[in-house]
């Protein structure tokens, strides 16, 4: 439970809470052993179980501040890439050389190009899902410039005019009928 975090963006509420939590086990982090009675007065102060009491304990007494109370989000932040840089390289080198190319691979096809270069260089393969997410991230009109050419993409993503005189037709279609009747 290092303090990663900055506390200037820790929340009132989260402090507030960091700050409640302190008193109570200040008392209890002096102590070389804690009575049972003492320990489940504190856990029901504190609204944890004894596990999670003690694991509080544990941050106390390693960094003895309030930052070190303060509950932290678990997993990874939300975008971080887990994998190392020679992976990212190899998955990024992948995608411009055989994922971009006019024959429009699937991103199995790619996963397994990716796999291949993987085992070459003595790295272990990225799951078929990071390869994915990698490929999320491209930029559609990009892929589709190097897929199937500058003008093909110019033409699937350029705006489309608006019809400004829908009423022309209307009168054209009526003057037929009317020719017609």
């Amino acid at each position: 439970m290092s303090d990663a975090r900055d506390i200037t963006t820790v929340d009132e509420a989260a402090w507030t809470e960091a700050v409640a939590r302190e008193l109570v086990l200040r008392r209890l982090a002096g102590r070389e052993r804690l009575d049972r009675a003492e320990v489940l007065e504190a856990c029901r102060k504190l609204g944890v179980k004894r596990a999670r009491l003690y694991q509080l304990l544990r941050a106390y007494r390693v960094r003895p501040v309030t930052s070190s109370l303060v509950n932290r989000p678990t997993g990874s932040r939300a975008g971080a890439r887990r994998l190392s840089a020679d992976v990212e390289a190899l998955i990024d080198e992948a995608i411009q050389t055989f994922y971009r190319s006019r024959q429009k691979p699937s991103v199995n096809a790619l996963q397994k190009e990716v796999r291949r270069l993987c085992w070459q260089n003595g790295v272990r393969a990225p799951s078929w899902h990071a390869v994915r997410a990698r490929v999320k991230t491209i930029d559609p009109r990009d892929l589709v410039a190097d897929r199937e050419g500058a003008k093909a993409a110019r033409d699937l993503f350029r705006p489309v005019p608006v019809n400004i005189a829908p009423t022309m037709r209307s009168r054209s279609c009526r003057s037929i009928i009317r020719r017609w009747i």
